[in-house]
C-alpha cells in the first residue's frame, strides 16, 4: 500500500504519453510532476503497476464492458488491490483516449503522431 499522496490521473497521463505516444519522459520527470515527496520504492511500485494496467487495456483494445470486468478483478486482488478511485480515473482516461491509443497499436515499431483538424484525425507515421 502506498502511503504518499499520488496524483493518479497525472501519473496515468504521463505514463500513457511515454507508452503510447513515444514521449521521452524519465521516471524522475514524472515523479516530480505527480508526487515529488514519494519514496523511490513507492513511486516505482506505482509506475510498474499502472504501466502494466495501461498496457493490458491497450493491448486487448478493451471495450467498456471488458474494462469494467478487468478493473473489478484488479480491485478484488488480495494483495495491493486497485482502489475504486483509481479504477474511475483509468475508466475516464480510456473513455477519452481509447481511439487515439488504438491507432498507436496498429503500427508496431513506428511512432504515431495524431493531429486533429476540427474533428478529423490525421496520422503521421514516423519511422
Amino acid at each position: 500500500h502506498v502511503s504518499t499522496r499520488m496524483d493518479v490521473g497525472a501519473l496515468i497521463q504521463h505514463l500513457a504519453q511515454r507508452l503510447f505516444y513515444g514521449e521521452l519522459l524519465s521516471d524522475q520527470e514524472i515523479k516530480n510532476n505527480v508526487s515529488p515527496d514519494a519514496s523511490e520504492d513507492e513511486f516505482q511500485a506505482y509506475v510498474k503497476r499502472f504501466s502494466t494496467i495501461l498496457s493490458s487495456i491497450a493491448a486487448a483494445n478493451m471495450d467498456f464492458k471488458q474494462l469494467d470486468a478487468f478493473l473489478t478483478s484488479q480491485m478484488k486482488k488480495r494483495e495491493n488491490p486497485l482502489l475504486e478511485e483509481q479504477a474511475q480515473v483509468l475508466t475516464k482516461y480510456w473513455k477519452r483516449e481509447k481511439t487515439k491509443v488504438r491507432c498507436t497499436h496498429r503500427y508496431p515499431g513506428r511512432t504515431v503522431r495524431l493531429f486533429f483538424l476540427s474533428t478529423i484525425p490525421l496520422m503521421l507515421l514516423v519511422h
